[in-house]
């Protein structure tokens, strides 16, 4: 027959089951703490993807804001330009009727003149 193995005594027992109950509950925190943790990871992770999302929103949205200040550049540009270009056709024209009205009040004049020399006659 095999020797049985010295039995503890009922105090060390005791004190046996208590240290394996502070144990089961350091771990029963532990397993908490670490589901905390987990669970704080995974929240963060879905932060950080909404705010990459918000982010990649945010800069569609400039881009999209900057080619329509481009775009309304673009056409207040050429609208000024057109505008130029009516001021100086404007501009040709009244030059070219002013030298065209110049031009018929000296032929004017020099008609006046002849029909009063022809007159003096």
């Amino acid at each position: 027959p095999q020797p049985s193995a010295p039995q503890p005594s009922t105090s060390e027992a005791e004190e046996l089951k208590r240290q394996i109950q502070g144990l089961n509950s350091q771990l029963d925190t532990l397993s908490k703490t670490q589901k905390e943790r987990d669970e704080a990871s995974r929240e963060r992770d879905k932060l950080a993807k909404e705010l990459h999302s918000l982010r990649l929103e945010m800069e569609e949205a400039a881009t999209k804001k900057q080619e329509e200040v481009k775009k309304i550049r673009t056409e207040a540009r050429k609208a000024v330009e057109s505008e130029h270009k009516k001021r100086m056709e404007l501009q040709e024209k009244k030059d070219s009727l002013s030298t065209q009205v110049s031009d018929l009040q000296q032929e004017l004049s020099a008609l006046n003149s002849k029909l009063q020399g022809s007159e003096g006659l």
